[in-house]
């Protein structure tokens, strides 16, 4: 799953990534259903990247894997009014597919953090209709 997150706000890529590590760590105390996250930052451009594997899991078998990729940009929808743009990735894999999926996890995850550190950030605008 690709999706876009627009926020309007002047909260910066470096404390919106910070805030979502306290929810992980903070998610991961609750429910110790989430395995481990990275950030990367590229100093060129102030974009920030995490990810992070996670899952759910019922009667000690696990039912949900989930890795997710979120990139994070700050960009200007008018002069004054600044909004973070979260680009995001997301697979998912369920019940006897999760084996599988993580039988090539680390050169799937390789390869989609490529891709998204390559990919271009759409342009977004908004409109009033």
């Amino acid at each position: 799953m690709l999706t876009i997150h627009l926020f309007l706000t002047d909260l910066e890529p470096v404390d919106a990534v910070r805030q979502k590590e306290r929810e992980l760590i903070e998610w991961n105390k609750k429910e110790d259903q989430f395995w481990f996250y990275k950030t990367f930052h590229n100093p060129d451009s102030q974009e920030y990247m995490i990810d992070f594997l996670c899952g759910e899991s019922k009667d000690n078998l696990m039912t949900l894997v989930e890795f997710t990729i979120y990139r994070y940009k700050q960009i200007f929808i008018t002069v004054n009014q600044k909004a973070l743009l979260i680009f995001a990735y997301s697979k998912r894999s369920y019940d006897e597919e999760i084996t599988s999926f993580f039988e090539t996890f680390e050169d799937d995850r390789l390869s989609l953090l490529n891709l998204m550190i390559l990919s271009e950030v759409p342009d977004v605008t908004i409109t009033n209709k």
